[in-house]
């Protein structure tokens, strides 16, 4: 084998320089044995809490929490899945921190202070984590930012009807959003996610186009949703939740009797826990005055 091995090396054989190699790697403990002529996969960006502390996220989250940013929140609901559940809460920052950007927007759209909510609303997940695994089958941030509305209501809401949460005006338009909404997809898309009053004001004020021929093509849209070939009971529910979860109103706004028009659909979701027979009360969000005229 020696004298093989120095003809290999006389002729500057590239097999030589790999059995060499090969010859030189420390011996491996029992479990870590690797192929090593298999090429090695990039590394993907799924780390250890442990290890986006050292080499990743801020080790440290700032007393302010307006001077927090996205990847301070994904430190804190790390820190605050391990402290709950005693796992370790894998961050991928590429799916991560575009999911915190989006809750962050939700509550600022909203007339709410997006950082300080932000944490109010992933200590609410945590506290909570039992009924987000049951209806998703898992905690992440998905799932918690798929439980967003649900927080809104249990949170938020209430407050606004005491008068214990106050929302002020932000620098969003609310008709940019539903144009930007438009542009993005079918106008099913658009009340699903402003609700019917907000959406049918706006076609109706905005748009000028006449309440009866959008009530009608939102009647006919129902029914597609509720039966046959294209029933998609999941939009229909995001239709009559951002019905209500966007409320309260102004008093001028359209279609506010939603609930007698689209009974035959809506009383399906009467059981839901998200479900009420009334709009909630307080004051509605500045921004809604755009649609009838005002700033």
């Amino acid at each position: 084998m020696v004298e093989s091995l120095k003809i290999m090396k006389s002729r500057n054989d590239a097999v030589h320089k790999i059995v060499v190699s090969v010859m030189n790697e420390a011996i491996p403990q029992e479990g870590q044995l690797v192929n090593p002529f298999k090429a090695k996969r990039k590394s993907n960006k799924q780390i250890s809490l442990d290890d986006m502390l050292t080499r990743k996220a801020p080790t440290e989250l700032p007393k302010n929490i307006e001077e927090w940013t996205s990847k301070h929140f994904a430190t804190y609901f790390a820190r605050s899945y391990q402290s709950a559940t005693g796992g370790n809460y894998k961050i991928t920052f590429t799916s991560d921190l575009p999911v915190i950007k989006q809750i962050g927007d939700f509550f600022e759209r909203n007339g709410l202070p997006r950082n300080l909510w932000t944490k109010k609303f992933f200590d609410w997940a945590i506290a909570n984590q039992d009924q987000i695994v049951r209806k998703f089958n898992y905690l992440t941030l998905n799932s918690v930012f798929n439980s967003v509305n649900y927080f809104y209501q249990d949170e938020v809401l209430p407050g606004v009807e005491q008068g214990e949460v106050i929302r002020t005006s932000n620098d969003t338009s609310l008709l940019q959003e539903i144009k930007e909404a438009q542009a993005a997809g079918k106008a099913t898309e658009v009340f699903a996610r402003f609700g019917i009053p907000v959406t049918i004001t706006y076609l109706c004020k905005i748009q000028n186009i006449e309440e009866e021929k959008i009530l009608s093509i939102l009647e006919n849209r129902l029914e597609s949703l509720s039966t046959g070939p294209t029933a998609d009971p999941t939009t229909m529910e995001r239709i009559f939740n951002s019905s209500i979860i966007n409320s309260p109103y102004p008093a001028d706004f359209s279609c506010l009797n939603w609930r007698n028009k689209f009974d035959k659909y809506a009383k399906f979701f009467h059981t839901e826990t998200w479900w009420r027979n009334e709009d909630y009360k307080g004051q509605p969000l500045e921004k809604y005055y755009t649609l009838l005229g005002g700033n």
